[in-house]
């Protein structure tokens, strides 16, 4: 189960395997994926941290701001390190949550997978990434679709918005990706819906049009016909 190459913009981009010492193994099936932000503009690093058994984390795919970063540090049938303390949850998270017979959550890590997303700065270092502080580029939401879909059809499930959620869904005090979910939704589920409406309007427009053009045509005639007649 590993992606080998992803597209953009014509060409084709291998993607790097290196496996994080940062797993267990997952007993269940994984159905969803969670979207994460790094704290730093440097691809190199984040692999590099997410790859470091000292840091205690990984993720299933690291994406640079650049055309050909992205590399894969685990399986989907692994439970990797990204999302296990669950805090103050979003009523979103509520929702998809999976728990025991017991009523506890679930540790999400053993049925979601993440993504990492370089592209986060605590700017004004006030101790949190905030909404204007992360910068994706076209680049990371193109690839992130494909890894999206990628991992569903792998994983068998169907890709639905709200099993596609943000870290600060299950932990209130991570970054806010609200921006950067709702692009990945748009790109997952609503793009192809708002393109097919525009082919319709533009269907339509062009039906309008032609009729605008037969009125004026035959308004012509009519007006060269009664100037004949006036003669």
């Amino acid at each position: 189960m590993k992606l080998k190459e992803v597209e953009f913009n014509g060409k084709k981009y291998p993607v790097t395997f290196k496996q994080s010492p940062n797993y267990s193994q997952s007993n269940m099936d994984k159905s969803g994926m969670v979207y994460h932000v790094t704290t730093s503009h440097s691809y190199v690093g984040g692999k590099s941290w997410l790859t470091n058994k000292n840091s205690g984390v990984s993720c299933l795919f690291i994406i640079g701001s650049q055309p050909g970063e992205i590399a894969q540090l685990g399986l989907p049938n692994q439970k990797l390190w990204h999302a296990g303390r669950i805090s103050n949850p979003s009523e979103h998270f509520k929702k998809i949550a999976k728990k025991s017979p017991s009523g506890k959550y679930t540790n999400p890590n053993l049925w979601l997978d993440g993504i990492e997303f370089v592209g986060g700065v605590d700017k004004d270092r006030n101790g949190k990434v905030e909404r204007d502080e992360v910068n994706l580029t076209e680049w990371q939401y193109y690839v992130g679709q494909q890894v999206c879909e990628w991992h569903a059809e792998v994983c068998g499930y169907n890709l639905k918005p709200e099993n596609q959620i943000i870290h600060q869904d299950i932990a209130s005090y991570k970054p806010d990706l609200e921006d950067v979910r709702d692009e990945m939704h748009y790109r997952l589920f609503s793009k192809e819906n708002r393109e097919e409406s525009c082919k319709d309007l533009e269907i339509e427009i062009a039906r309008q049009n032609g009729i605008i053009k037969t009125l004026r045509d035959v308004i012509a005639l009519l007006a060269n016909y009664i100037k004949s007649k006036l003669r």
